[in-house]
Formats: C-alpha cells, sequence, structure tokens
C-alpha cells in the first residue's frame, strides 16, 4: 500500500474545500440586484375566451413586481372618518338558493356577481357599501364588503375607478392586488390611465359587444414608481374599519376637486384592458347570476361586483352616464326641494339624496299565500302568493323576483297602525297601491280602506329587509293583511 505524503493530502484537502465551496457560494447571477420595472403602454389584451365562453386565461395586467425599497415622503393618516355612505345590493341572504336577488343589470355595465362559475358564494367580493372622504393631501375610497378576508385563496383584486369629466367613460384605475396589509402600503398598488377614451366603448353606459378595446392601457403607477415620479400617489390597507375593509387612499391632484367614482371587486377576469366588460363580452356570453334571466348560470363574467357611480365636488343634472339615482332642485323654485321618505339622508340645499332608505318590509312580516301567512324572508321565486291583477281580479300568482337588501345600523323603518288593528313595520319609501309612499301618509289618511291611526319611524334592528315581486301585472300583495305594492316592478 503507498502511503500518503504530506503534499498529497494537502491537495485533496484544498479539492475537498473547492468542491464544497462551488455548492455553498452565491454564482454571479445570484448576487445581481433584480432590475426595476419598467413602465411602458401596457398592450391591450388579444387573449379570448375560449370555446363555450368561458374565459380560463391568465389576466393580462400583472399584479406590480418585487423592487427595492422605496422612500416615502407622505404617508396617508390612520385615522379616517367614515364620509358619505352609499350603499350596493348583497346576495348574502339569497347565496344558498344560488342566485343574486337582483341588481345585476348586463345593459347599463351593472354587476352582481359575488360568485364562482358554478353559483358559489363569494363573501369577499359581495360590495355592501363604499364611502369617500378626504384630508389636505389625499382623498379616501373605503369599501366594505359582506365577507372580512380580503386576503383569501381567490387572489381578489379591488378597484376605484374616476371619471374626472363625468362622461361615463373611466380615466384611472387604481388597482389593489394580493397580499393585502393593515398598515398602508403602496407595493401592490397600481394606477392605470385610459388615454384613447373607450374605457366605455361606444356608449358610455350600454353595451356595445363585442367591441375591441384596450380599456386602461397606460400603466403610470407601479407599486411606488410611475411616469408621474411620485412614489406616494395611491396606496391601500384594509380591515381600518367596520366601513372599510379595503380602503384606498389617493392624492387629490389625481383626480382634482370634480369627478365621478365608483368601486369593483374582481376575482374573475382581472383584466383592466377589458373595462368595461359589458363591452367585450356579449351578455349570453357573460351569463347570468338571476335564475330568471335567460342567460342563468353565470359563465365568462364570474365573480366580480361593482356599483353605481357617485360624485363629489358638483351636483350635476342628475343624468350622468352610471351615476347613482339622484333628483336634481328645479331651477328658480328653491322651496320645491321636499325630502322624499325614500332618503334617509338630504342634502336640502342641493337637493340630492346622499343615503337611501332600503324601501322593503321588516323581517317576519306575514305575506298572503294559498298555503297560509309565509313571513317574507322564507319566500323564493316560484312560490305562489295572493295579488291583484291588472283586471282587479285576486288572483295566486308565482313569485317573480325578490330581495333583500343589506341595511346599515340605526336603518329606519316605519310603524303603521290601522284603525282596525292592522300594524305593518316597513321602510318610509315602500309604496302603497295608489302611488304614495308609506311615510309620507298622516293620521287620518286611508290605507287598504282602514284609516291610519298612527305612524311612528323607529330604529330597525334586523341586518336586511325584504320585498318580494308576484306575477299579475300590478305587483300588489298583502303584507300582514294589508294590500301594497312592491318597490321591483
Amino acid at each position: 500500500m503507498k502511503k500518503n505524503t504530506p503534499h498529497s493530502l494537502l491537495t485533496l484537502f484544498l479539492t475537498i474545500v473547492i468542491a464544497l465551496s462551488s455548492c455553498t457560494m452565491p454564482s454571479a447571477a445570484e448576487t445581481t440586484p433584480p432590475p426595476l420595472p419598467v413602465l411602458t403602454d401596457v398592450p391591450a389584451s388579444t387573449s379570448s375566451a375560449p370555446a363555450g365562453g368561458v374565459a380560463n386565461a391568465l389576466p393580462t395586467f400583472a399584479p406590480p413586481t418585487a423592487t427595492p425599497s422605496i422612500a416615502h415622503v407622505l404617508i396617508p393618516a390612520t385615522n379616517i372618518n367614515t364620509g358619505k355612505l352609499t350603499y350596493d345590493v348583497t346576495s348574502v341572504d339569497t347565496a344558498a338558493e344560488l342566485r343574486a336577488p337582483y341588481g345585476d343589470s348586463y345593459k347599463i355595465n351593472r354587476f352582481e356577481r359575488p360568485f364562482s362559475q358554478d353559483m358559489t358564494y363569494l363573501p369577499d367580493v359581495d360590495i355592501a357599501s363604499y364611502s369617500l372622504d378626504k384630508d389636505e393631501k389625499f382623498y379616501y375610497v373605503a369599501i366594505q364588503l359582506i365577507g372580512t378576508n380580503p386576503n383569501n385563496d381567490l387572489g381578489i383584486n379591488y378597484v376605484v375607478e374616476l371619471d374626472t369629466n363625468a362622461d361615463g367613460f373611466g380615466d384611472y384605475a387604481i388597482v389593489a392586488h394580493p397580499f393585502y396589509s393593515i398598515d398602508w402600503t403602496t407595493d401592490n398598488v397600481q394606477v392605470f390611465k385610459d388615454k384613447n377614451r373607450d374605457t366605455g366603448g361606444l356608449s358610455a353606459e350600454r353595451s356595445d359587444a363585442p367591441l375591441p378595446g384596450d380599456g386602461y392601457e397606460t400603466l403610470i403607477f407601479n407599486g411606488g414608481r410611475g411616469e408621474k415620479d411620485d412614489p406616494d400617489l395611491a396606496w391601500v390597507r384594509v380591515n381600518a374599519g367596520r366601513y372599510a375593509t379595503v380602503q384606498f387612499a389617493f392624492k387629490i391632484e389625481l383626480a382634482e376637486t370634480r369627478f365621478m367614482y365608483g368601486v369593483y371587486a374582481d376575482a374573475g377576469l382581472k383584466d383592466v384592458g377589458k373595462l368595461d366588460y359589458v363591452d367585450r363580452l356579449t351578455e349570453s356570453e357573460a351569463g347570468s347570476p338571476e335564475r330568471e334571466e335567460k342567460e342563468y348560470p353565470l359563465k365568462a363574467l364570474f365573480a366580480v361586483d361593482n356599483v353605481c357611480r357617485d360624485v363629489y365636488g358638483f351636483v350635476g343634472h342628475g343624468e350622468e352616464p352610471q351615476r347613482c339615482p339622484v333628483q336634481i332642485k328645479p331651477e328658480g323654485n328653491p322651496n320645491a326641494c321636499p325630502q322624499p321618505s325614500s332618503c334617509a339622508v338630504w342634502d336640502a340645499e342641493n337637493c340630492v339624496c346622499l343615503q337611501q332608505s332600503a324601501i322593503c318590509l321588516s323581517q317576519g312580516t306575514l305575506i298572503d299565500t294559498p298555503n297560509g301567512s309565509i313571513s317574507v324572508e322564507t319566500l323564493k321565486i316560484g312560490d305562489l302568493v295572493w295579488t291583484i291583477n291588472q283586471a282587479g281580479e285576486r288572483i295566486a300568482a308565482p313569485i317573480l323576483k325578490v330581495s333583500s337588501p343589506f341595511v346599515e345600523p340605526n336603518h329606519k323603518m316605519a310603524y303603521i297602525t290601522l284603525a282596525d288593528q292592522r300594524t305593518l313595520w316597513v321602510s318610509p319609501g315602500h309604496p302603497t297601491v295608489d302611488g304614495k309612499n308609506i311615510g309620507d301618509l298622516k293620521p287620518g289618511d286611508i290605507l287598504d280602506g282602514s284609516e291610519v291611526i298612527s305612524l311612528e319611524i323607529s330604529t330597525y334592528d334586523h341586518a336586511s329587509t325584504y320585498d318580494i315581486l308576484p306575477e299579475g301585472g300590478t305587483g300588489y300583495y298583502w303584507a300582514n293583511g294589508i294590500l301594497i305594492g312592491s318597490t321591483l316592478k
């Protein structure tokens, strides 16, 4: 056997050291810092839905990529007022029936689709309300969701749309991607701009599908970097309060002082290059969340919820495209602007309803049916109820629509008592059969053949109110034995 010399042992030891080092030392590629993102005009999506109209492609607009830390100069405030609340239709009460109650109107770009394609309910996509407030540097838009976990496995994008000239065509989309933090951050926020005015297709509100277009095609802010050279332009945080499941902050100079705004929750297509979705997909391709519609169930457009748009900094004429319904004060007649009973918060100076009342019945209200009196919250589409047809005849007819809008704490309801001891607990704006509102009645007025003895406004303790629409042409039905109209006509 040959002995190892000191020289050969040293050579062997160095060989082992070099071999081990090659396994553990970083390569040149690993020590090179990642490049900063290059912000350019994002190309329009050219992908299309596969056969059957179901879109399974990855989103065209990817979330911000990781970059070195950014030195921020101005951070949004921590304590923000609620601001003006605007409410949206929710689907939590009809989710078990695999349907939206109402509120989805594809033809005017209004979605109530917080469901997967198999109609599984997604509470973290279901918008309950949104609001806006401001301070000296930022506007704050908060989204209240039925769910409480924006960081669920769906990968939900939340979006604020800004229409800076109130023409119905969105100008900016502020997009937040998961993961969401309870602290203000810009890391997962992007701002897109539409430079060629095609977010509304040909018409600002109606569906023009199928129509090519690139929506919000220009990326101007990406996780703190962008063409405006402002690292503090837009921020997001979550779970900041009861009405702020997701909250955005954006610089005042982005929207200036007059604009319309709305919000999205999007766990489906997630492609701002295709907004408005109603101009890229036909209604038959998109599907519907409402059982009575022929397009039911959902197809290519699913897991998305949006709202009507509200205004900031101006009154307008009330008919701006995609605007929430309002009443505008007649010119030259400042006194002809009484507060409607359907409005909970009224701006008398501008004759604008700041917060609509839910105009439905109390939970537990009994509806007359051929099978006896049944609580309104248990009724569903297709159930038979007693109604009056257009010939004035009492008939049994199936329910065409039901609704159960979410209401806020301290929601006000009217408790009305008639001379024959019939009573009803109902929203003040609910219609009577002669075109009046319940809240406008006074003692001595007649309701369903009996004199009104009293009408008291009190706080409602339940989460939702309820309404139905029976077939027959009138929408009338009996609630606690009192013949009333429907809000769903």
